[in-house]
Order: structure tokens, then sequence, then C-alpha cells
């Protein structure tokens, strides 16, 4: 009788267990999707930011060489390179996330072009407007919009993305 209840509640609590491993899992895997949707919507909500900072990096990082070559003994070397590192990664990511809105253009020109009226243009629209130019509702663009950032999301962060929708 008490090996039957032990055996009972060892296996109670074995599932109990499992179970609680499956639900922090699956709760880790939203919340990386989570961040890599919203590190998705940052880039493309600061890219006109990121892309105005990126015509004044090629000068900003001669004068750091510049520099560089001065003081070469200096303790703020290391303060130097640091901010070089940085203004290289912003070129780097503003191509990058160039090259993959021409890829998403031919995904889904659709999509691509309410992103792109949103954050990319010179001319910076509001999801009402384009409502109205398309004669939908305002969620239905949302929508388009939350598609859009999964979709773009898996091009920006690779087949990881994919694996968590």
């Amino acid at each position: 009788m008490i090996n039957r209840i032990v055996k009972l509640a060892t296996i109670t609590a074995t599932e109990k267990v499992f179970k609680m491993i499956k639900e922090h899992q699956e709760q880790e895997k939203a919340n990386l999707l989570d961040k890599r949707l919203r590190n998705t919507r940052l880039l493309l909500r600061n890219y006109r930011n990121l892309k105005e900072h990126t015509a004044l990096i090629h000068l900003d990082i001669g004068e750091l060489n510049q520099l560089l070559q001065l003081d070469p003994i200096n303790l703020n070397t290391l303060e130097v390179e640091s901010i070089k590192k940085s203004k290289k990664r912003t070129l780097i990511m503003v191509a990058f996330i160039e090259k993959m809105l021409e890829i998403y253009k031919e995904i889904n020109p659709k999509r691509h072009d309410l992103l792109y009226s949103l954050y990319i243009s010179d001319k910076k629209n509001t999801v009402q407007t384009l409502a109205c130019t398309h004669n939908v509702s305002t969620r239905a663009i949302y929508k388009d919009l939350d598609l859009a950032f999964k979709e773009i999301g898996s091009l920006l962060w690779g087949v990881d993305s994919i694996n968590l929708l």
C-alpha cells in the first residue's frame, strides 16, 4: 500500500516538474520572440536617425583616426577605439537593414511599402494617412505591420527567429 502511494506521488511530482519545465521553456521562447520583434520595431523606428547619423560617420572616423595618431600612448585610446567600433557597427547595421528591405520588397511588396512609408521614406507618414491612401481601416494597417515586423524580423535575425514563430 505504502509503495503504491510513494509510486503515485513520484509519478505525480515528476509530471508536475515536466509541466513546469515545459511552461518555463515556452515562456523563454515567447520572451525571445518579443525581444526580437521589439528590436525590429526599434531599428525601423530609428532608421531615419541612424541613416542620418551614418552620413556623418565617415568624417568622424577620420577625425578619430587622427586623434589616435596624435596620442598613441594616451589611456583614452581605448575609448576612441570603442567609439570607432560603435560607429562602424552602425554603418554595417544600416547597410544590412537596407539589404534586407530590398529582399523583403521581393517577398511582400505590399507590406514593404507600408514599412517604407512609415519608417524609411523621407516623407513621414502616419497610419491614418496610409489607411486613407489604401482605403482600409487603421486596424488593417496595424495587422499588416505586425505581420511585416515578424517577416522582416526573420530576415534580420535569421533562422532563430523562424524557429520561434
